[in-house]
């Protein structure tokens, strides 16, 4: 993570230096007189010296002065305050973050007690140490000193937001960040309330200004997503997506959330409406160039599958296929014929499988299909012309059970001599049970022997 501070000398270190310059006058307290806001004349000596060290960019050098001035000066003074603060400065410069905190939380004590600082100055050091807090907290690699820091810097922009009279978009969001990053320390186990303080703290954030910062809704789906919340991410992903309709990402996480919906509604009629929301939303995503993917076509295609919309189910693929949007692949031609099946279109469902077969040569599990399709209809002949071409191809699934349907409908069409030999191979496959293929021989050799019989009887 880059340094979230300046290296440069800060333009609150070069106020202080200069208001530090001007008319001196020593400090005569009364007994129990709350200090006043002014230096001493020997801090106004060491600053000239501080600033040399600062220029040539001695900070070891500087912060030393300033450690012998707070020596020697009263806890609770000016002095003590103003340098106080001009170390934390110099630290920071130095990439010291959490060498700065103590400094950091005396300069501000002081200040806030006896008024040596404006409102702004308070606000910006509260500021300042969830800024050093937040960034040790990332940086950390123990879970204790994490969970430490990360708490210690919520409490500051707590606090920030609490006294602060016009709290702002980026304060809250930098809230949710704080209580994101706590709530995600472990890997695959979300403090979910911890998250749900940081869903609570990015919506907060959404009423502070006339427009709400993309990051903000990023950080709200975050928690939301985290939470399992999936209404919310809805709500959440329309909104990016209406404003970055180019983002990919945010359009397969809307399709995701609706389809979530879908899986975990009990009722019939709600279960169609997200169904259908995830269609109309992968259908929104493709007007926009994205989700165009084959995987995305069959996702949504299996969409209108489970809608029972066979007819638009077999368009998309016929068209997904055709213009190579869908892989051309066996699968697929398969799901087309099952598309046109389910709607009704046997015809086109025998087309589509005869095309693949055309297209596979070597796939005989394509031409079986075509013959229990042909058998289903009672045109038995035509489906032993299909049932040969499949054992012949071969790379059947059951090549048993295709030998054992070849050998019934051979037997059924009469043909006993092919049924009989069929069943002789079917009894040397391993997925046959042996006494069906025995009982179809016997059958077609029996009907032989009756053929015989009549045959000799006529002569």
């Amino acid at each position: 993570m880059s340094p979230l501070f300046s290296r440069k000398p800060s333009r609150l270190l070069l106020i202080l230096l200069l208001a530090a310059a001007g008319p001196q006058r020593s400090i005569v307290a009364a007994e129990k007189e709350p200090p006043k806001k002014e230096i001493s004349d020997e801090m106004s000596s060491e600053l000239s010296k501080m600033k040399e060290k600062v220029d040539a960019k001695d900070y070891a050098a500087a912060v030393k002065i300033l450690d012998g001035v707070l020596a020697k000066a009263g806890h609770e003074t000016y002095d003590t305050a103003l340098a106080s603060q001009l170390k934390v400065q110099i630290l920071l410069m130095d990439g010291k973050y959490e060498e700065a905190v103590p400094a950091l939380l005396t300069a501000h004590d002081l200040g806030e007690k006896y008024g040596f600082y404006e409102k702004k100055t308070l606000l910006d050091q509260l500021y300042l140490l969830c800024q050093i807090h937040y960034q040790i907290a990332s940086e950390a690699k123990q879970p204790e000193r994490q969970d430490e820091y990360y708490t210690k810097a919520y409490g500051y922009i707590r606090r920030w937001l609490d006294t602060n009279p016009k709290p702002t978009v980026e304060g809250q969001l930098f809230a949710a960040s704080i209580l994101y990053g706590h709530g995600t320390l472990i890997q695959g186990k979300p403090n979910l309330p911890l998250l749900r303080q940081a869903r609570d703290e990015a919506m907060q954030g959404m009423y502070l200004g006339l427009k709400t910062p993309d990051q903000l809704y990023v950080l709200l789906l975050a928690s939301l997503q985290q939470l399992a919340d999936h209404r919310g991410e809805i709500d959440v992903l329309e909104e990016l997506t209406r404003r970055q309709p180019s983002n990919a990402l945010y359009w397969q996480q809307l399709a995701g959330s609706y389809l979530a919906m879908a899986n975990e509604a009990t009722e019939d009629r709600e279960i169609r409406h997200y169904q259908l929301c995830t269609i109309l939303t992968i259908q929104r995503a493709q007007a926009n160039k994205l989700m165009n993917t084959p995987k995305d076509c069959l996702n949504l295609i299996g969409m209108y599958f489970n809608l029972d919309q066979f007819a638009k189910a077999s368009e998309l693929l016929a068209d997904g296929i055709k213009a190579g949007k869908i892989d051309n692949s066996r699968a697929n031609w398969e799901l087309l014929s099952l598309a046109y099946q389910q709607g009704g279109h046997e015809d086109l469902a025998i087309k589509s499988l005869s095309q693949a077969a055309d297209l596979f040569p070597t796939e005989g599990q394509l031409d079986l299909s075509i013959a229990q399709m042909h058998y289903g209809a009672g045109r038995n002949a035509d489906a032993l012309v299909h049932l040969e071409r499949a054992v012949t191809k071969g790379n059947l699934k059951k090549p048993g059970a295709a030998y054992l349907f070849l050998g019934f409908t051979a037997y059924e069409l009469q043909k006993f001599d092919d049924a009989a030999k069929w069943a002789d191979v079917a009894l040397q496959q391993t997925d046959v049970k042996p006494d069906d293929a025995k009982r179809l021989k016997r059958a077609a050799l029996d009907a032989l022997k009756e053929r015989q019989a009549l045959k000799n009887s006529k002569v």
